[in-house]
């Protein structure tokens, strides 16, 4: 067996990875988020940086890195110091940015091979050939160093059993459950359409059958009330702030001794794992989530949860014959939405749906991003949410190449226009993608602007523009603010309208387009050329 450990800046990737590994009789440590110090976000389900200590007492054969661009010359680093410690181990880079940019990623002295598309069996593979002590130069998705040379293999077919590999939900509260893998988009700013182009070929779009993801459902179920104190669930069904009072430690300084608290916490946990609270309401902690409502929603993290329809309308009506009660949050885009689908969604029990919307420019949204999603799509999409009662979470980008002012206020007014809760970001060129090579090719951009971290406020726009986007996109953030209606010197001036009791969102856009429809009256738009 192989002792193998997992690093990833929380992509859940490697848990896929993980449960083949261990099915297999390898030793797997997953999943740490960076070695001393974090490589991405923070995020609570999975175990804090590996420290060296850990490193130096379960002495892994292997390490897994999964990186993306923007944390990719971090890992590296990592990894350097990691070989410094233990220069036999077998360093593995796998992910997207790997994915994308093979050639760059292999010309890493610290890294002896990257995976290059899907992982498992590329990975179990690796496993068995350390394992026997031969290096892995003929595994298919990998390209390998060894005695300087560089071995690049083919891939091997996407895998199309989903159900054989399910996500090591072990010792994590994790509430996202992917219904199965790639995605329908050709969006430029996304590096799928760059993956599945340069891949093995073969159905890319691919979904688990419906019991599969129930049964993982049900495992979801089950890891809430492991992990939870069932006091804590029944408070939370019953809208209560708390259930019972807390101890109370009145020292001073509980933490004064580090070394008491350490062993103390340990023997506390032990003698008092579960308050008495805890232990007469466990029982009927299944019955109270099965009658009234889940703790909290689950997530389904596909990137398009809709995109096949005929599989997501027989699902919903299993999901919600088996879990009638189950509460959810999904991602989707707008022509994916119908009166049917709405409807169901409903049922099945959505209350957000997270809609790529973009930009307010149909121009923009289609023939730059290439959405393929119009106008009407997204208000029809957006009004069948709304009297569902289903919560509009809308994805837009700011800084788009050839953005106009205009355009951004399109951006807005849609918007505020169609009640979203707006999830606001700025435009990243990411490697792999066809605005990255478009933005090198015009020379916006270095082909190495990325090293460093890519995630930076406002990259296409300079000077003027750039505090254009910076200005609409402040006001888009502050659109939900509401005016108080006691509020009395807010009233247009030169006008008896009134603004107290609106929000900054519905004022501004009304001003916004009033500007606009009295431009177009004059011109044939704001910029004399609507998109």
């Amino acid at each position: 067996m192989v002792r193998v450990l997992l690093i990833s800046s929380a992509s859940v990737g490697p848990l896929f990875i993980s449960a083949l590994l261990k099915k297999e009789g390898h030793i797997v440590r997953r999943l740490y988020q960076g070695y001393k110090e974090y490589l991405g976000e923070p995020s609570a389900p999975f175990l804090p940086p590996l420290t060296e200590e850990e490193l130096r007492e379960f002495r892994p054969d292997v390490i897994g890195f999964s990186a993306d661009t923007s944390c990719f010359d971090r890992a590296v680093e990592m990894a350097s110091e990691i070989k410094t410690i233990l220069p036999s181990v077998y360093i593995v880079f796998g992910g997207p940015h790997p994915t994308v940019c093979p050639d760059e990623a292999i010309g890493k002295a610290s890294i002896d091979a990257i995976c290059v598309g899907e992982g498992e069996y590329a990975m179990l593979e690796l496993c068995n050939e350390i394992q026997v002590q031969k290096a892995p130069i003929t595994v298919k998705n990998l390209w390998v160093q060894h005695n300087g040379e560089i071995y690049k293999n083919p891939q091997r077919p996407y895998l199309q059993d989903l159900d054989s590999i399910p996500m090591d939900r072990e010792d994590i509260w994790y509430t996202g459950i992917y219904t199965g893998r790639g995605c329908v988009g050709r969006c430029t700013f996304c590096n799928v359409p760059t993956i599945r182009k340069c891949g093995p070929g073969g159905k890319y779009f691919r979904k688990r059958s419906f019991e599969s993801v129930l049964d993982e459902v049900q495992a979801v179920y089950e890891s809430i009330l492991k992990r939870s104190s069932p006091a804590l669930i029944v408070y939370k069904l019953l809208g209560r702030k708390k259930w019972v009072e807390p101890l109370r430690s009145k020292d001073g300084t509980f933490l004064g001794d580090r070394k008491w608290f350490l062993e103390f916490a340990k023997r506390l946990r032990k003698r008092f794992p579960m308050s008495i609270v805890d232990k007469l309401l466990a029982p009927i902690v299944y019955k109270l989530l099965g009658r009234k409502k889940w703790v909290e929603p689950l997530r389904f993290k596909d990137d398009t949860f809709l995109g096949d329809r005929k599989w997501f309308l027989e699902f919903a009506k299993r999901l919600r014959k088996r879990f009638p009660n189950l509460t959810y949050l999904c991602q989707a885009t707008a022509n994916e939405i119908d009166e049917e689908v709405a409807d169901w969604l409903k049922k099945s029990g959505c209350v957000q749906v997270l809609l790529g919307l973009e930009t307010g420019s149909a121009k923009l949204r289609n023939d730059l991003l290439r959405k393929n999603v119009t106008d009407k799509q997204i208000s029809t999409a957006c009004r069948l949410l709304r009297e569902q009662g289903i919560q509009i979470l809308g994805s837009w980008m700011y800084g788009l190449p050839g953005e106009t002012f205009p355009d951004m206020l399109r951006t807005f007014i849609m918007s505020v226009k169609e009640g979203d809760s707006s999830n606001l970001s700025f435009l990243t060129p990411l490697p792999g993608t066809e605005l990255f090579d478009m933005a090198v090719a015009e020379g916006i951009i270095d082909a190495n602007y990325h090293h460093g971290g890519v995630y930076r406020s406002v990259v296409l726009h300079k000077g003027e523009a750039r505090l254009q986007v910076l200005m609409v996109s402040l006001i888009h953030a502050l659109k939900d603010v509401r005016i108080p209606y006691d509020y009395r010197y807010i009233r247009r001036l030169g006008s008896r309208s009134d603004w107290r009791g609106k929000t900054i969102g519905e004022i501004i856009a009304e001003e916004m387009e009033s500007a606009i429809n009295s431009t177009h009256d004059n011109d044939g738009g704001i910029d004399g050329n609507q998109s």
